[in-house]
Parts: structure tokens; sequence; C-alpha cells
């Protein structure tokens, strides 16, 4: 159908709609003016315009056409202008003039000799003809001149004759055989462009032949104007026809096959040996009347026949001659090539093979010939090769595809190239084909692709981000794992410059200024850590290693960024110098609340001693009032720095949170605002935790104070408390935890929240973010130091105006839970007479704890080592029956001076004073059930009374 279509848009073009269109407006004359004037006139002059559009539509055709094409529609062109001439002369002589054109032997020698360069048509070759100038072309073209030279004088014989019917029984032989010449042409040029252009010819001169029988049948009388006229006009339209629809040759190669085209070159050849008859049968007739003309016209086709042969013979040896050397020089090529070149007849037998197929087959190329592949590969090689050759035969098809075999022992990998071998008359009589060893060729492209392979899998299973980058920054290539550093999805195309748009903007101009000294440089490498900053807000470190790939020229081709993931690592970095810091500040808040607890027990010491002695002296009472009470706030600060450093004396106990918690709440009630809902949520079945109650009420306390003030406008404060696990991956993320099992008590409050920045300073001492005068900045210090002093963990999760959460956990154990005492009260000062064992380095707190025991009747054996305690207590005859020392002392601790001690004296009593204990009688507990403490700073009233508590507790 498309064919049609197209063929139906071409014979719409300008030149044939035109001449369809006078063939219409000359039936129309005929119609209605006939014979009468000007009816004969115009039909001349359609006639005249039918064949002047004809020949110019010939040489608008020879323009879009290659070498034959255009030398096909010249001389077209050539006799269709030649017709118009004539048809011009005898229009005006014989319509204008009324004179008859008979006589007129010009008119005659136009409308006889204007075929003559159709007829030449025949004699071109589509795949021979080339440009310039040919002889033996002009000799035939010269052959043709002469036999319708000869035609003019036979007709003008026959005139004279007055033998008309003779005339046209000549015109008819001559039309006929054109007619043939051009259907034998168009046959031999089948399925070639040129073939249409001879069969619209053939058809041409077919209506002119079949005119000629018409007036040889019996000579007609047809006037001009009737309706036989149109036989004139219709046959220009097939011309005009065969012009429109040629689309030219240029581009166009002919594809007959083998038979046909040597069928072309033997007419082609044959041609110009027939003119030469014609013209010895026409000179025959024409001898009758002009004998002169006729031996002259033999003469000079003899000669240019005899002339044409000897070009023939010429140019035969030259090309036999060339043939020779084209032979041998196809010959060198075949035997000089590194490829197999091999022919094989019907059976698979090779008939011809060279040298380097011959070494393929590890033989010569005398044992290859007669032999077929069957002696040389293994027969399952064998077989599958026979079997692609006889497809290849049978197809008539020339096929390129790869043959794998073994021939010996040796794997082979063979291109090969095969197609049908056929005799001078285009039969299949074998195979010809071309083979090249790619075996190595194909174990490096193997060796290449496994190589790929490797670096694809390497590429896409790396757990550290790969991305191939242009120097332009465009991203040719980018691994999983570099996009799920970024959080990109895995179908998602990478942007031109995701890398700059991701940076941190505190880092684009430090990081480009890197990139650009990397690629300026020498250096192939560098290393740096770069913060991504990604569109959820998160923030993304990374370990960035650069490495810069060069040509061979040394150019910079491509930057290699290898990328893992470091944020976990810094923001453990950062908890770690975040711990360290806390401990430092912490040793170093131990330290002083040490010393400052020594100063204040000699301070409230000496107080209570002077007031006891100012019984009657109200303002000097007062005063010393004053003097106390600054001291016992000064003890309270020092209480929680000795909390936050983890050096306060604990008193551990199993006991549940949840009774702490629901304490707390009945408390929070009163204290806190009617502004905040307080929500408790408890877990029914939670496990026991051993810490100090009495500290774990002081954390619920303190974070619950906390929350209020962070909740100016109200909120609701939540109390929440659940067993929990702590994975590794947990203990991974959070610095200093461990994996276990775990109490959690949560305090969470809707206030303005934290940020970074904040949540990095809040544990430590004196840091806070209220007003001047509206907080010591220690409440959470203590909290810290209490949660860490019991083994556990406290983390804070806060944002800008989405509150904050304090997470405790604390150890759970598997222990029955222990009633909770009340602390004991300070009672009324109780004398003694025992013997006390007092070891103090610190004279101030020794001479003070001597002055208040003696002052209470007790006897007090006194040292500030504690090396020379034993020694004490050994020379001693009498009984000692209390050890005083303080928890922290140099040479021996208080806890082993006691065990010392009891060795010497089995039984014995011992209260610690302490205002740290070490690490190591905090973690394991009190050393032994008979030791008591006593927390400096201390009053005299109550070192008495828990003295002569302990003394009266041995007693009983």
């Amino acid at each position: 159908m498309s064919g049609i279509r197209e063929f139906t848009a071409r014979l719409s073009r300008p030149p044939f709609v035109a001449g369809l269109a006078l063939f219409c407006a000359h039936a129309a004359v005929i119609l209605f003016l006939g014979s009468r004037a000007p009816g004969p006139l115009l039909s001349d002059l359609i006639q005249l315009t039918l064949g002047t559009i004809t020949a110019v539509a010939c040489f608008q055709s020879a323009k879009r056409s290659g070498t034959f094409g255009r030398m096909f529609w010249r001389l077209a062109g050539a006799g269709f202008a030649i017709w118009c001439v004539g048809q011009i002369f005898g229009t005006y002589y014989g319509d204008v003039l009324g004179i008859q054109t008979q006589p007129l032997w010009g008119i005659d020698l136009i409308f006889t000799a204007w075929p003559a360069p159709l007829v030449m048509c025949m004699f071109l070759d589509p795949e021979g003809e080339s440009e310039g100038f040919d002889w033996q072309r002009i000799l035939d073209f010269a052959q043709v001149g002469i036999v319708f030279l000869l035609l003019f004088f036979f007709f003008s014989n026959l005139s004279t004759h007055g033998t008309a019917v003779s005339s046209f029984r000549l015109s008819a032989v001559t039309d006929g055989l054109v007619t043939i010449g051009f259907l034998v042409r168009a046959s031999s040029s089948r399925n070639e462009p040129a073939g249409k252009l001879f069969q619209g010819l053939a058809y041409f001169r077919m209506a002119a032949f079949l005119t000629d029988l018409y007036f040889v049948t019996g000579l007609r009388e047809m006037p001009n104007g009737t309706w036989f006229d149109l036989v004139w006009s219709a046959p220009w339209l097939i011309p005009l026809a065969t012009t429109v629809v040629w689309d030219g040759d240029k581009d166009q190669k002919a594809v007959s096959d083998t038979p046909f085209r040597e069928r072309r070159l033997l007419l082609t050849q044959l041609l110009p040996l027939i003119f030469p008859l014609l013209v010895l049968l026409m000179a025959a007739e024409v001898a009758q009347g002009q004998l002169v003309v006729a031996a002259v016209a033999v003469l000079v086709s003899l000669t240019i026949s005899y002339s044409r042969l000897i070009m023939t013979s010429r140019e035969q040896r030259r090309s036999a001659h060339a043939l020779r050397q084209q032979h041998g020089l196809l010959q060198s090529i075949i035997e000089g090539t590194t490829e197999s070149i091999f022919v094989k007849d019907l059976e698979g037998r090779y008939i011809m093979m060279n040298s380097a197929g011959a070494r393929f087959l590890n033989s010569t190329t005398e044992d290859v010939v007669g032999k077929d592949i069957r002696a040389f590969a293994t027969p399952e090689t064998a077989q599958a090769i026979m079997a692609a050759d006889r497809e290849v035969m049978e197809s008539g098809k020339t096929e390129t595809y790869k043959e794998v075999g073994h021939f010996g022992n040796v794997k082979r990998i063979f291109l090969s190239t095969k197609g049908p071998y056929r005799d001078a008359l285009g039969n299949i009589v074998g195979l010809v084909g071309s083979s090249v060893d790619i075996t190595e060729r194909e174990r490096d492209a193997q060796t290449l692709a496994e190589s790929e392979e490797r670096f694809r899998t390497i590429f896409d299973g790396s757990p550290i981000g790969i991305a191939i980058v242009r120097m332009d920054g465009v991203v040719l290539a980018m691994n999983a794992a570099y996009r799920k550093i970024l959080d990109l999805d895995a179908h998602v195309s990478v942007q031109h410059q995701i890398f700059d748009d991701l940076t941190h903007p505190e880092d684009q101009e430090r990081d480009a200024m890197r990139y650009q000294e990397l690629v300026t440089s020498v250096r192939d490498h560098d290393r740096l850590e770069k913060r991504y900053l990604l569109p959820n807000k998160k923030i993304v470190w990374t370990e960035l290693n650069l490495f810069l790939l060069r040509d061979r020229q040394g150019q910079a081709r491509y930057v290699i960024g290898m990328a893992n993931d470091i944020s976990e690592r810094r923001m453990l970095e950062e908890q770690l110098r975040q711990a360290q810091r806390m401990e430092t500040i912490g040793t170093l808040a131990g330290g002083v609340a040490h010393d400052f607890n020594n100063l204040l027990t000699v301070i409230k010491g000496y107080c209570n001693l002077m007031m006891d002695g100012l019984e009657g002296q109200d303002v000097l009472r007062g005063q010393m009032g004053h003097i106390d009470r600054a001291a016992e706030q000064a003890a309270s600060l020092t209480r929680q720095l000795l909390a936050f450093s983890r050096r306060q004396v604990l008193q551990p106990k199993v006991f549940n949170v949840n009774e702490l918690v629901k304490n707390a709440d009945k408390m929070l009630r009163r204290l806190i605002g009617e502004n905040i809902e307080i929500v408790t949520v408890t877990s029914p079945d939670l496990g026991a935790v051993r810490a100090d109650p009495g500290q774990i009420e002081s954390v619920i306390m303190n974070l619950a104070v906390n929350a209020r003030d962070a909740m100016a406008n109200g909120g609701t404060l939540t109390l929440e408390t659940a067993n929990v696990e702590l994975d590794a991956v947990y203990a991974q993320q959070h610095f200093g935890a461990k994996p276990g099992r775990y109490v959690m008590l949560a305090v969470s409050d809707t206030g303005m929240g934290m940020d970074k920045a904040t949540l990095l300073h809040i544990f430590e001492p004196f840091f806070t973010t209220k007003e001047v005068g509206k907080g010591t900045g220690l409440g959470l210090s203590t909290v810290y130091g209490i949660v860490k002093q019991s083994e556990g963990y406290i983390w804070a999760y806060s944002e800008p105006g989405k509150g904050a959460t304090f997470k405790t956990y604390l150890p759970r154990v598997d222990e029955p839970v222990e009633a909770m005492d009340v602390a004991p009260k300070d009672g009324a000062t109780t004398l003694g007479t025992e013997t006390i064992l007092l070891a103090e380095d610190d004279p101030q707190v020794r001479e003070l704890a001597r002055e208040v025991l003696e002052a209470s009747g007790y006897r007090v054996l006194m040292t500030d080592k504690s090396l020379d305690v034993p020694a004490l207590c050994k020379a001693h005859e009498g009984a000692i029956d209390l050890l005083l020392t303080d928890v922290v002392m140099p040479g021996l601790s208080g806890s082993e001076l006691a065990t010392k001690i009891a060795e010497q004296r089995p039984g014995i009593k011992v209260l610690f004073m302490s205002g740290y204990t070490d690490n190591a009688v905090l973690h394991h507990g009190v050393p032994g059930e008979e030791a008591h403490f006593l927390q400096k700073p201390f009053t005299p009233s109550k070192l008495t009374s828990l003295v002569r508590e302990i003394l009266d507790n041995q007693a009983g």
C-alpha cells in the first residue's frame, strides 16, 4: 500500500498533471472542432506542447540522476527536442501555410532521425557508464546515425516509387525492432532502477509500432483533427510518467543477479554488431535509387565496425593483462593476509585455502586441499561448522558469525564471513569465506569483562561510599553506599552539582578551595573530614579521600571520592569529650568540696561550741547563728558538688522506683503550680534497683523542678517508669553505656526545649539557662553525679519548642526489695568515758573532734598518719572502743585501716568521717556490717550523738 501511495504521489507532480490536462484539452478540441479550423492547428500545437513538456522533464530528471541516468535522460530529451523541432516546421508549413510536408525533405529527415537518440539509450550500461569521452560509445552512436540516415533515404526512395504501404511496413519493422530492443534491455536490467527506464521507452515505441501496424493492414486516409489524433498524443504520457516517477540513481546500486548482469553485458556487446547488418539490408534497398549514398553508408558502417573491433580487441588485451595483474595482486593479498581465506565445494571439501588458514588448522595448503573440516577438528566442532556451511549455501546469503571449536587439543574462536560460491551462470557450486582467529581477543575481552565485573561488584558492594566525578563536577557514577550516606533514592538520577548542593554552607568555601588545590597541584590525593547538610536538615560527617586520575599525558580526567560515614564516630567523640570534660570538672569539684568540707566542719564545729558557751548573750548567739546558717548553705553546695563528682557517701538499698515516683507525685502536686498537669505512667511489673533511695528521690525532684522552670506558661509534666533492654547498638551510639537490663525513669515536659549547643553543657556545674539569681546551676549536675555514682546512665533529648525528656537508666537487679529506713536525726549530746582512736589528716578537723569528744568525757588517742594507727593501737594497753577515721587518708585508706585494726581488736566499732569516699568504697558498699558514716561537715552534737549511739549498740 505504501508503494502505491508513493507512486500516486509522484504522478501528482506538475509535469504529468500538465500533460494529462493537455491530453484532455486535445480530446475537447477534437470533440468540439474536429477537422474544422482551427481544430487541426490546435491539435498540432497541443502535441507540440506535450513533446516540449516531456523534453523539459527529461532534462530535469537528468539533473537529479547519476552517471547512467544523466546520459539516458539527456539522450531521451535530445530525441524529444528534435521531434519538437520537426513538429514546429510541420505545423507551420502544413497548418499555417497549407503546404504538403512530404516534398520537404528536411522535415522528413527530422521525423525520421529523431528516434536515433532513443535507440542510443539501449547501448548504455547502468554499471559500466563513466563520465568523459568514450570512443566506443561514439562509434556505436555513429552506427545508429547511419541506420536512421539510410531509413530517410529508404523512405524517400519509396515515396519516389509511390509505395506508401512498403514505407509503413519498414517503419513498423523499425519501431518493432526498437520496441523489442528496449524490452530486452528492460528484462536484462530486472530489479534495477534502469529497468524502469528501458521499460518506459519500450511502451512508448510500442504505441508507434501498433500505429504502424494499423496503417500496414490497409492504407487509410486520416485527415488532421480526427479522433485518431489522440493516438499521437496519448503515447507522450508514457515517457512523461516515467520522468516524474524517476527518483534518481545517485545513491542506488544495481542489485540484479549475476545471470542478468551477464545477459545485459552480452546484449550491449551484440547490439553494435546488429546495426551493420541493418545497414547492409537497408543499403540494398536504397541502392536502387541512391547507389552512392548506399555505398558510402556501407563503407562507413564497415569502417566503424572494424574500428570498434580493433578497439574492443585492444581493450580485451588490456583487460586480460590487468586481470592477470589483479590475479597476481589478489594472490599476493590472499597469501599475505593473516586471515584464513578458503573456498569449499558443495560437499564441504576445500578447493582452495591460503597459508594462514592452513596454519590455523595446523597443516599445509597442499594437505588441506581435497579434505573437509572433519580431518582437522573434533567431531562435534566439524559437525557444527558443516551444518552452518550448508545453511549458507542453501540460503544463498552471506553471513558473518562466530565459530567456536576444538582443533586437536586447542580451543579456538573464529569470526567467519561465508557466502555462496557461484559459477559463470550464477549457480551455487560451493562456499567462499574468510576467518579471523579472535581467540586471544575473546580471551582479552573475557578478562576485561571479568575485570569490569569485579570492579562493578566492588563498586556496588563496597560499604564505603564511592563516586566517580568528571572535572566539571558531573557525577558519572555513585554506588549504593554513597547514596545511603547522602540519603538518595537508588532510582533517582544524581544531579549535576549534587556534592556542592549538599555541602554544609559553613564548609563550602573551604572545601572548594581544597578541591581546586587538588586539581591544580601535582598531588593526586587529599583527605579531609567533610560535612553534608541533607534536605531533611540532618548533618552527616564523612571521612573523604579524593584521588585524582590522570591520562597518559598527565592531564586530570576524573576524581574518585571515597567517603566513610563517621557521623556516629563524631558523635561518640563528642560524647567522649563531654564525658572527659565532666570527669575533669568532677575531679576538680570533688577535691574542692572535700577540702571545703573540712573547713566547714571546723567552722560549724567551733560555731556550735561557742554558741553553747554564750548562754544569756543573745546578740552574740544571734550573730553566731548567722555564721552557722551560712556555713550550712555552703555545706549544701558542697554536697551538690560531691554528688556531681560522685564522691558522696551512698546508702544503697534494693527498692522499687515506682514507690519513689508515687511519693514524688504527691509532693510535686503541692509544689508545682496549677497550670502544669502532672501525668504519672508506671510499669506494674517494674524491676528492682540497687541505689540510695534518698539520692534517687533527689534526682526526681531536681528533674521535676527543672521541667517546671521550662514551662513558664504551663504544660504537662510526665513521670514514667519501664523495664528496658539496652542493646549493643544503643551502647555504641551512647558513649559509656553498656548493654543490659535496666529500669528507666523518664521525666518529660512540654516546655521551651533546648538546642544542641545547650545540651552539650546542661550537666556541667554552675551552667544554667535561667536568669541571674534564679538558679545555682547545680541541679542537673547533681542528678548526673547521683546517676553515674549509682552505675546508671542519663541522656537528655530535646529540640527547641518541642520540650525535653530526661531518661535515667538504673541497672535492674533480681533481689528482694528492702525496707527504706528513715535517716537518723541529730540527738542530744551524750557523755561517755570510752576510749576512741581518732585518725584524721586535717589538723583543724582532728583538733575539733578531739576537743568535742574530750569535752563529752571520752578518752581520745589521736594521730594524723594512718600508718601509725596500728602501732598506736598495739601500744595502748587498755580497751579501744571506737575507731574514728577519715575515709581518705594518706598511706592507708580508711577501709584498709579499719581492717587492720579489726585484726588486732576484734569487734571494734568503726565510724567513718567523709567529705567523699573513693570509687572503690562507693562501688562496693560499706566495708563491714559494723561500720557507720558521718558526713562532713558535721556538728559537735551530731558527732557525739552518733558516737554514743554506736557505743550503746555495742553495749547492747
